[in-house]
């Protein structure tokens, strides 16, 4: 799913049954991920901070992990979703 997903209800909605691990990174650290390449909706600082506020309530609200990226290595990250999945399982 993109990162909009969260903004119709019906997906929320069925998201709300799965395990979601929302996947936040600091602002520094997205400063330096987003310079000079071409992502589709984000065209800098400005529009990552506005597309953040407009759906971080969202993607808080239907989150079962968290896990700041900013500075973790991403073999950490993917043990941490591995970790959380496993506990999930019946």
């Amino acid at each position: 799913l993109g990162g909009g997903a969260v903004l119709d209800a019906a997906t929320r909605a069925d998201l709300a049954s799965c395990g979601v691990v929302l996947l936040t990174v600091s602002e520094h650290a997205v400063r330096a991920r987003i310079r000079g390449h071409d992502r589709p909706l984000v065209d800098g600082l400005d529009s990552w901070r506005r597309i953040v506020a407009d759906r971080e309530e969202l993607y808080r609200s239907l989150a079962d992990l968290t896990i700041d990226t900013s500075d973790r290595p991403l073999p950490r990250i993917a043990r941490e979703i591995e970790r959380f999945a496993r506990e999930r399982q019946p």
